[in-house]
């Protein structure tokens, strides 16, 4: 399974993922592979999503920095 299927998969609830029959990896294993997910679409326009400041301007939000 790649990466990115993985990724869309962990997205599903726990329910979701056994109906499924989604490969469960072990805690260290998967907290590595989200934080590797998060680093890739990070890397995308230096972390900037349109879309997602787009939908805090709509909400009137300030953009949480880390």
């Amino acid at each position: 399974m790649s990466l990115v299927d993985w990724a869309i998969q962990d997205l599903h609830p726990e329910w979701a993922q056994k109906l499924m029959n989604t490969r469960q990896y072990p805690k260290p294993i998967a907290a590595t592979r989200r934080r590797a997910v998060k680093a890739l679409l990070g890397s995308f326009r230096d972390g900037k999503m349109k879309e997602v400041y787009e939908s805090y301007e709509r909400m009137g939000v300030p953009f949480p920095r880390d």
